[in-house]
């Protein structure tokens, strides 16, 4: 219950933050998203997607505020996953499931570097916190024996947790139409080590 009120609090003050803009900034973003921990996430799902959107103000020159609401997905690799396996019998089984959804809403500060006055590139830097959820489906293996005794599956599972995002950006401006390009970190809370990601994020902005 805490963790929903602490989501819905997030939510109306990012909603808050962009009404307050009389001409807010707008953001929409995809792109690749890798795992880094725990070793476990690194090492069996494969570099995933990310779609994203943001609605932000201009605080001062160099300070902009927004609210983020940001999904990263990932596949599981059962190749990698059956590698684990006895080396005789390890192309015998059959492995599916255990895709990862993570799922953020964030208020983010953007700190914007100087750049010329007529240059079309900026850059900034990026720092956010807020709540992520974060979900783990089933992995079901298929044995060889006909009989099913080797047949056996691991549980997935979910949580909502605190987390934190923060990385670099580009920006190259055309008019009121501004592409950017964005590396970071997307880290959630979960039990354990914290589940991380490094998404590489391309998109548009209109201010």
């Amino acid at each position: 219950m805490k963790k929903a009120a602490g989501l819905l609090f997030i939510v109306l003050a990012g909603a808050r933050l962009g009404i307050a803009a009389e001409l807010p900034n707008f953001y929409i973003h995809t792109g690749i998203s890798r795992p880094v921990t725990p070793a476990e996430f690194k090492d069996n799902y494969r570099t995933g997607v990310n779609v994203g959107v943001a609605v932000g103000k201009q605080l001062m020159n160099f300070l902009e505020g927004d609210f983020y609401l940001v999904y990263h997905g990932t596949t599981f690799d059962p190749n990698n996953y059956r590698s684990t396996f006895d080396p005789d019998t390890r192309d015998l089984y059959s492995i599916e499931g255990g895709s990862t959804h993570t799922l953020g809403a964030m208020i983010r500060a953007r700190w914007i570097m100087p750049s010329p006055e007529e240059s079309r590139v900026q850059s900034y830097v990026y720092l956010g916190g807020g709540l992520v959820h974060h979900s783990t489906g089933d992995v079901d293996v298929l044995g060889p024996a006909v009989d099913g005794s080797q047949d056996f599956s691991e549980p997935g599972g979910s949580d909502t947790v605190p987390g934190l995002c923060g990385g670099i950006g580009f920006e190259y401006h055309v008019e009121s139409t501004v592409l950017f390009l964005e590396l970071g970190v997307f880290s959630a809370f979960t039990e354990g080590d914290a589940t991380m990601l490094l998404p590489l994020k391309f998109g548009i902005a209109i201010k």
